[in-house]
C-alpha cells in the first residue's frame, strides 16, 4: 500500500510520538479503526494519528471523503482537532504562529477585493492593521492572549529551533521558551540566562542615537569600500562574523518589538 502524504491544512497540529501513539495503537487493534481517515484531494486531512497507528499495527485503514460543508481546509482541521487535543499553552501559541499566514491572506484577500494596496512588505497602516487583526485571530481560534502570539512571533524570528521544541511538547510554557530564546524580562538586568545567548534592552532615544549613529557611519564606511577586508586574516574574519551574527539577531528581536508597537498604536489611533 502506497504512504499517504498529510494535506498541509492538518499539519498545523503536532503528530503523536511515543506512548500516545502507542495507545492508540492498542485501542486500535483492541476496538477496530471506529473513525475512518478523512480525505480531501488524496490527502489526509483528518485522522494522521489513527493513520499512523494503522500502520504500524499492520491493518488497513479505512477512508472516507472529507465534506467540507462550506468551509475551508484550514477550518475544518480546526474544528475536527481543537477540542480533541490536549495541548499546552506553548503549543497553542505556535498553533496560533501556523495560523498567522492564513489569516494575514485572507486579510490581504479582502483588501485586494476591496480595491486596496496589499503589499504586506510595507508597513503601511492597513498592513499593520492586518497583521494585528490576523494575529488577534489567531490568538482567539488557538485559544491564548495576543501578548503569547507576539512573544512566540520574536522567539520565531530569534531561533526557530526553539519554536520546533514547544510544537513538540518539550518546551511547555512561552515564557520558558522566551528565557531560552535569550530574551530578558523588563526591569531584569540580571538572569540566569547563559551569557552566550543575545539580550535585548531599550534605552531612550538619545540613547539609541548615540549607540546607532557609529556603527552606521561604519557600516556605510564599509559599503563605499565594496566591503573589501583584504587585510583580515582568518580568525580576525570570524570574529567578525560572529559579532555581526550577534547585531543581526538583536535587531530582528528589536525590530519585531517596534513593529509590533507600530501596531499597536496604529491600532488604537484607529479604533477612536
Amino acid at each position: 500500500m502506497e504512504e499517504l502524504s498529510a494535506h498541509p491544512a492538518a499539519e498545523i497540529f503536532p503528530l503523536m510520538d511515543g506512548q500516545d501513539l502507542d495507545k492508540l495503537a492498542l485501542d486500535i487493534q483492541a476496538h477496530g479503526l471506529l473513525e475512518p481517515i478523512c480525505l480531501y484531494e488524496g490527502q489526509i486531512l483528518d485522522g494522521r494519528n489513527r493513520y499512523r497507528a494503522c500502520l504500524l499495527l499492520g491493518v488497513e485503514p479505512s477512508f472516507t471523503e472529507c465534506d467540507l460543508n462550506g468551509v475551508n481546509p484550514v477550518e475544518y482541521a480546526l474544528s475536527k482537532n481543537l477540542h480533541r487535543r490536549h495541548l499546552t499553552t506553548a503549543q497553542r501559541a505556535t498553533l496560533a504562529l501556523d495560523l498567522l499566514p492564513y489569516f494575514t491572506e485572507a486579510a490581504a484577500e479582502r483588501r485586494r477585493w476591496l480595491g486596496k494596496k496589499s503589499d504586506e512588505e510595507q508597513l503601511t497602516p492597513e498592513a499593520m492593521e492586518a497583521r494585528g487583526m490576523a494575529a488577534e485571530k489567531a490568538a482567539e481560534i488557538a485559544g491564548v492572549g495576543l501578548s503569547t502570539v507576539q512573544k512566540t512571533i520574536a522567539i520565531q524570528k530569534r531561533n526557530p529551533r526553539i519554536i520546533a521544541q514547544m510544537r513538540a511538547g518539550e518546551i511547555r510554557s512561552v515564557d520558558a521558551a522566551a528565557r531560552s530564546a535569550g530574551f530578558v524580562p523588563k526591569g531584569n538586568s540580571h538572569s540566569s540566562i547563559s551569557d552566550d545567548l543575545p539580550r535585548v534592552f531599550y534605552g531612550k532615544g538619545d540613547k539609541w542615537r548615540e549607540a546607532s549613529q557609529p556603527i552606521l557611519r561604519y557600516l556605510q564606511g564599509w559599503e563605499r569600500r565594496g566591503f573589501e577586508f583584504r587585510h583580515l586574516n582568518h580568525a580576525e574574519a570570524k570574529r567578525r562574523l560572529k559579532a555581526i551574527q550577534t547585531i543581526d539577531e538583536l535587531l530582528t528581536a528589536a525590530k519585531n518589538d517596534l513593529e509590533q508597537r507600530a501596531i499597536r498604536a496604529t491600532t488604537r489611533v484607529e479604533g477612536r
